[in-house]
């Protein structure tokens, strides 16, 4: 039988997806490295705003996803192309 989380069931499986995440050890060594390098952060009450410690990494971030664009819609495009395959085999 399943356990009713409540009114809070969002706000319980999105802090469960927080942990799992920072339970990964190379996960969690990846934040506090950008923590600590690359990444300033500021406290306003209850939020926490984070902001690049360089401006210029923002666009080379900006720039590596306008590279990866092409190789996703390839990615797509082969995916798109099995899915019909498949559903034609399948008839």
């Amino acid at each position: 039988m399943p356990i009713n989380l409540g009114p809070d069931a969002a706000d319980a499986r999105q802090a469960a997806s927080l942990f799992r995440v920072m339970a990964n050890p190379t996960r969690l060594a990846i934040l506090l490295t950008l923590q600590t390098g690359l990444i300033t952060s500021r406290t306003q009450g209850r939020a926490i705003y984070y902001r690049l410690t360089q401006p210029e990494l923002g666009a080379l971030l900006h720039a590596a996803g306008q590279l990866l664009v092409p190789a996703r819609q390839q990615a797509t495009e082969a995916n798109d192309r099995t899915v019909r395959k498949t559903q034609r085999t399948n008839r």
